[in-house]
């Protein structure tokens, strides 16, 4: 395992925040729109892999709304879960279910995720499928065949659109999260390491305190076969606290989200956040990631031609989305949603943001929309300095 790749990518990371600190606009290319004249505070927002619809979900029991991109009007609004500080909403992969994950002001408890509910409802009626209590996470295979969830050390697969459970399997010591490939053929799953196993590793024979640290703080990612569950590999590095998942478009590369426990990082307000990547194929890490500040777990997502990619940091007290060249590193641009708060379009109420925020791209590739408040924002970032 390259153990030393994490403490690479801290020096990466702090490269980033300088480039950060030089990578400010004035974001004059955005547009403010409404979704309605009521008065809700968005929490989620996605875009439809057909590029014609956005699902956004509102908080405190509020509407759920599909909106149309071309004309900018509301398509649909239902009542979704009852969740006081909304959900984050993903529509799978043929647009046929719109996966809802329940949010929480304080989003996850330090130094371990907690299980939660999850609601999948039909994309072009609102009837709920399948609610999930306490659940780490959820997820809906490519070809919408299955909803997948780890819960414990189980991992289950259930039919859809019936959400009947079909087969499932254990992983020793399974920790938050779980991600299912494009073609469906393999399955990440987090775990914490086998300490006996680590002990083995000649790099801890002259280093005891790092072997109890790692094996104490540290996760693995190992990938199975979905129709037999054997196991393929184990990603040749240590994580900190794995809390999302999630394989490229493409199926070459793996991004794995992880937090450092509060012991083992300094930060004191915000907690780091890295998303890491590895070869999908086999299982090799990467010396490529990003790095944001976080009281959450930040979004992330790449854009719809590869190019870009995005994730959600915090400035002071406030959200912003930044923006990088994928293969690069570098950061192109950042909307700061503090600089925008108290701005008003004529005649429009504005509430602000409760301190979250979440993105997508459009499918120009060029813009992003996002929640602020009651609000959706169109932001054009300056992609070519």
């Amino acid at each position: 395992m390259k153990i030393s790749w994490i403490r690479n990518l801290v020096l990466i990371s702090s490269v980033l925040i300088t480039t950060a600190t030089h990578a400010q606009s004035s974001n004059t290319e955005f547009e403010r729109v409404v979704i309605k004249k009521d008065l809700y505070i968005l929490s989620g927002v996605d875009l439809s892999h057909d590029q014609k619809t956005l699902a956004i979900s509102s908080t405190q029991s509020n509407p759920f709304y599909l909106f149309d991109i071309e004309s900018r009007q509301v398509k649909a609004e239902w009542d979704v879960a009852n969740w006081y500080a909304g959900s984050e909403v993903q529509f799978s992969a043929n647009d046929s279910y719109v996966l809802l994950r329940q949010l929480f002001y304080l989003d996850f408890n330090l130094n371990k995720d907690k299980e939660v509910e999850f609601e999948i409802i039909d994309s072009k009626t609102g009837r709920l499928i399948k609610r999930f209590v306490e659940y780490h996470q959820v997820i809906i295979t490519e070809d919408e065949q299955y909803a997948v969830t780890i819960s414990g050390d189980e991992i289950a697969f259930w039919s859809l659109p019936e959400a009947n459970r079909e087969k499932s399997f254990q992983v020793n010591e399974a920790t938050n999260a779980i991600a299912v490939s494009p073609d469906g053929k393999w399955i990440a799953v987090s775990h914490k390491p086998d300490a006996k196993k680590l002990k083995k590793d000649p790099r801890y024979k002259k280093n005891k305190k790092s072997l109890k640290i790692d094996s104490k703080f540290k996760e693995l990612v190992s990938v199975f076969d979905t129709d037999n569950f054997k196991h393929k590999y184990t990603v040749d590095d240590l994580y900190n606290i794995v809390y999302k998942m999630d394989f490229s478009e493409d199926g070459e590369f793996l991004f794995i989200q992880h937090i450092p426990h509060s012991k083992a990082q300094s930060a004191t307000t915000f907690r780091e956040a890295y998303v890491s990547m590895a070869d999908a194929k086999s299982g090799e890490a990467l010396r490529r990631g990003f790095m944001a500040r976080t009281n959450a777990e930040p979004q992330f997502k790449l854009s719809h031609d590869g190019r870009y990619f995005g994730v959600v940091s915090f400035t002071n007290r406030f959200p912003e989305v930044q923006i990088y060249d994928f293969e690069t590193g570098r950061m192109l641009d950042r909307f700061e949603q503090a600089y925008r708060l108290y701005e008003k379009n004529a005649g429009e109420s504005i509430l602000p943001p409760d301190g979250r925020t979440a993105f997508d791209f459009l499918p120009d590739n060029e813009t992003v929309v996002m929640i602020m408040g009651n609000h959706l924002v169109y932001w054009k970032p300056q992609l070519n300095k």
